[in-house]
């Protein structure tokens, strides 16, 4: 990424897809107008803390390392759409479940056998993608039962 990130601050869609990306500087936080960002197939492993401050994001970063999520994700207080299939991710921090705008998350082929207990955050959620991930039989059934208004994918 440029040096000069900084003076993309007016900056609303970047798509970084593709890029074999290892890391992102914690630079990328100082975009404050961006609303959509794409880094499918990179080989990223986590976000920066620095993101925190893109509050009305949505994300998409299907296809890297990820195994593990910031607890600054909360402050992603706008985010309704976020795509993170295809990752090492295990299990989402607890933050995760108190994201009220948040409408269609994707995780599917993750290692994900657990979601946090108090899912009653996520009431806005209309989509929850958990194709490929091994998830018992008990455990989707309290998924399901904790979001009726949910379409859980299998």
């Amino acid at each position: 990424l440029p040096a000069a990130i900084g003076a993309m601050r007016a900056l609303t869609y970047l798509n970084l897809d593709r890029n074999r990306l290892a890391a992102l500087p914690d630079e990328l936080g100082q975009l404050t107008s961006l609303r959509w960002l794409r880094l499918n197939d990179n080989a990223l492993e986590t976000l920066p803390d620095a993101c925190a401050g893109l509050s009305a994001l949505q994300a998409y970063l299907a296809n890297n390392r990820i195994g593990k999520l910031p607890q600054t994700i909360q402050s992603w207080r706008q985010l309704e759409d976020i795509v993170l299939s295809g990752n090492r991710i295990a299990s989402l921090p607890d933050p995760w479940t108190a994201l009220p705008a948040l409408r269609n998350l994707d995780l599917r082929d993750n290692p994900i056998a657990r979601l946090p207990g108090d899912l009653s955050g996520w009431h806005s959620l209309q989509t929850l993608n958990l194709t490929g991930c091994p998830l018992e039989d008990g455990e989707l059934r309290r998924i399901r039962e904790a979001l009726p208004r949910c379409l859980v994918i299998r």
